[in-house]
């Protein structure tokens, strides 16, 4: 069972979302990567939403890509991907035109 929470658009989550937006990666010279600008990215924020455990992740195996070989794993639950934010907002933003009045 997901412990998947529906996507908050009040103030706080608002303010999450624009948070997330504004966060780059960084990588310095060892290769070391690091979050600037926030502690997490839209992708992070929506796992979280998702109640995303990466200990429930499938090792399915590796594969050699372009990149070398990778390690490829599945997620047994549903998770948040940015096109459901982007449903939830288009559907908050048809419901506030449609109280003001504009459709």
């Amino acid at each position: 069972m997901s412990d998947m929470i529906p996507i908050p658009l009040d103030a706080e989550g608002l303010q999450r979302i624009e948070d997330a937006l504004n966060v780059s990666y960084a990588v310095d010279e060892d290769g070391t990567h690091s979050l600037v600008g926030g502690d997490f990215t839209l992708s992070t924020l929506l796992d979280w939403y998702s109640g995303y455990d990466e200990s429930k992740l499938i090792h399915e195996g590796t594969a050699e890509t372009f990149m070398g070989e990778v390690e490829m794993t599945t997620y047994p639950e549903p998770v948040y991907h940015p096109n459901d934010l982007i449903r939830v907002l288009v559907e908050e933003i048809r419901e506030l035109r449609t109280q003001l009045g504009k459709d």
